[in-house]
């Protein structure tokens, strides 16, 4: 005989024995940005993650716009403590000269080497963050007279003309006296209009100052936020004595007046009036030998 049983007549087994919950422990993946930080949370306090290495929040400045000279860029990087980083250079001219890694905050140091040619641009990467540097061209000779062969001693001054085009930056000055090389000394002033005061009354107050450049090696480089503007006539003065004795340009430049005083507190007046009247080229009108080097923009 065939006997059907539904479930309600299976006998049932005793309940067991109940024990006490049990805290519920599991691990969920998360995936996080690089330089986040995240939490996981299951009925209990929060885990942090720390923060990721190679986090960068900032770097400053992102760029930079230097002279063709050679010099070293600075930059500040900001991060966050426990977050390390890295720097490298994807530019032959650009050199890691400081420490090249670190953690949290720091300081990055780039050398630059001086630039011979075109403008150019490099870049710096930390972590994720770059630091570009862009090259001014190398100058160039915009004037150069330099041929001299009489002349005298004296405080020197010079009047010059900008040729028309490009505005003129990153301005260099040298003058060339006794040995016909390029030579700086003293402190160059340089005005917009003409100054016949003394050598010792030269400063940053006379009417038409520009700016001033201390004599460096060979040459007198002015700052670099100078600029000079096309087909526009300036004066440079000297406050130290220079020796131009048989270094006088006997062939006058006509963009231009040489200046000399004799002393310290006598003023400066037109080379006219040092016209030379004897030597090889009697009777020249005289001009200082200089060259004055730019990178035009």
């Amino acid at each position: 005989m065939l006997e059907i049983r539904t479930m309600r007549d299976l006998p049932r087994r005793p309940a067991p024995h109940r024990r006490a919950a049990l805290p519920l422990r599991f691990f969920v993946p998360v995936l996080a940005a690089a330089g986040a930080a995240f939490s996981v949370m299951c009925g209990g306090p929060a885990a942090t993650t720390p923060t990721p290495s190679g986090c960068i929040d900032a770097i400053s400045p992102i760029a930079a716009t230097i002279s063709p000279d050679s010099q070293t860029v600075t930059a500040t990087i900001t991060a966050g403590p426990g977050c390390s980083w890295s720097a490298v250079s994807s530019s032959p001219f650009l050199t890691i000269s400081g420490a090249s890694n670190g953690t949290g905050n720091g300081a990055l140091s780039v050398s630059v080497s001086e630039n011979t040619g075109a403008q150019r641009t490099g870049v710096v990467t930390a972590a994720s963050r770059n630091l570009t540097i862009t090259q001014a061209a190398a100058r160039t000779a915009i004037i150069d007279i330099t041929g001299g062969i009489t002349g005298t001693t004296g405080y020197p001054g010079q009047s010059f003309t900008t040729p028309p085009g490009k505005a003129l930056r990153f301005v260099r000055f040298n003058w060339y006296q006794r040995t016909l090389v390029a030579t700086a000394f003293g402190t160059a002033f340089l005005l917009d209009r003409e100054y016949l005061g003394t050598p010792a009354g030269l400063s940053a107050t006379v009417p038409g100052f520009i700016a001033s450049a201390a004599a460096t090696g060979d040459a007198l480089r002015f700052s670099e936020d100078v600029s000079l503007s096309p087909s526009t006539r300036y004066w440079i003065y000297a406050n130290v004595q220079g020796d131009f004795s048989g270094d006088f340009d006997s062939n006058t430049y006509s963009g231009g007046d040489a200046y000399s005083a004799a002393l310290m507190n006598r003023n400066f007046s037109k080379a006219e009036a040092f016209s030379v009247s004897t030597g090889p080229n009697p009777n020249v009108n005289i001009d200082w030998n200089f060259r004055l080097l730019a990178t035009p923009q």
